[in-house]
């Protein structure tokens, strides 16, 4: 007959783990894996009265550009999830996807890390992957569509108790100057 768990009595089930607190976007990098790229639309439409020009090479996005950002909790990790719609003179497409982290231990997010790891680390992981959906969705109508480079910060996700606007920088948080 074995003992108890750590002086637990019987009957009370394993001891769980307590939950490391993650204030930072180093330490959500040193506590998060990506484990997965997912889409949930890729989408291109031509206007039927559009005729590209012979001579007409790429086509750099400048027509109207939305960009919706979403992300959720989950008990073993987080998502973000970014949709990039263009609509154009020649038509509109649209690509939505999501990056999928998971936790190897027991976390719990403060609102900034999540904030600043989706605008740091999972834009930056999911852009190239809509870049090319959104390219690759073009070329099939008949335009090659291609996104031009994103500046930090221009895709963001709102998160309850953090102000919208530029991510932290400052390592830990920290963003007093001294």
């Amino acid at each position: 007959m074995g003992l108890p768990d750590e002086g637990r009595l019987p009957g009370q089930g394993p001891r769980v783990s307590e939950s490391v607190v993650v204030a930072s976007v180093e330490q959500a990098v040193d506590a998060l894996e990506l484990v997965k790229v997912e889409f949930y639309a890729i989408e291109a439409r031509r206007n039927e009265e559009y005729v590209p020009l012979e001579d007409e090479d790429d086509h750099l996005a400048g027509g109207e550009t939305a960009i919706r950002t979403a992300y959720r909790r989950r008990d073993d990790g987080l998502d973000f999830r970014v949709s990039i719609t263009l609509e154009e003179p020649w038509g509109r497409v649209e690509a939505d996807g999501a990056v999928i982290y998971a936790a190897s231990e027991n976390v719990e997010f403060e609102p900034r890390a999540i904030k600043d790891f989706g605008e740091m680390v999972a834009a930056m992981t999911i852009f190239p992957y809509l870049r090319e959906a959104i390219t690759s969705a073009s070329e099939r109508i008949g335009v090659r569509v291609v996104l031009p480079l994103i500046k930090r910060g221009v895709i963001e996700f709102a998160v309850s108790g953090v102000p919208s606007g530029e991510p932290d920088s400052t390592p830990d948080g920290d963003d007093s100057s001294e």
